[in-house]
C-alpha cells in the first residue's frame, strides 16, 4: 500500500510506501476519524449500554477512590456530572 498525494488534476507529487510495502511486518489500514468514532460509539453502546456514553461532554478531571476512578465531566466548561467507573477509555 502506498500513500499518494496528488493535485486536483491527478498529478502525483508525493508517494510513500506504507505497511508491508514499506518493509513492516503488518499492513497499514486507514479509516476516516468520523467512521472510527462511529464504530467505537456503537461498540460501547452494545457492550455497556447507552447510559455509558456522555455526548457533548469532556473529561475535566478524575481521581482514584478505592480502586475505582471518579470522573468529573464538563459541559461548556461547567461541571456536568460525576461518574464512577472501573475504566475510562
Amino acid at each position: 500500500m502506498s500513500f499518494i498525494i496528488s493535485t486536483a488534476m491527478a498529478r502525483k507529487f508525493w508517494r510513500e510506501s506504507r505497511g508491508i510495502d514499506a518493509g513492516h511486518d503488518v499492513p497499514q489500514f486507514s479509516i476516516h476519524r468520523g467512521r472510527l468514532q462511529s464504530v467505537i460509539h456503537r461498540a460501547v453502546e452494545e457492550r455497556l449500554g447507552p447510559d455509558a456514553i456522555h455526548a457533548g461532554c469532556m473529561l475535566g478531571a478524575f481521581t482514584q477512590e478505592r480502586g475505582r476512578r471518579v470522573s468529573v465531566f464538563l459541559r461548556s466548561f461547567r461541571r456536568a456530572h460525576q461518574d464512577r467507573a472501573a475504566a475510562i477509555f
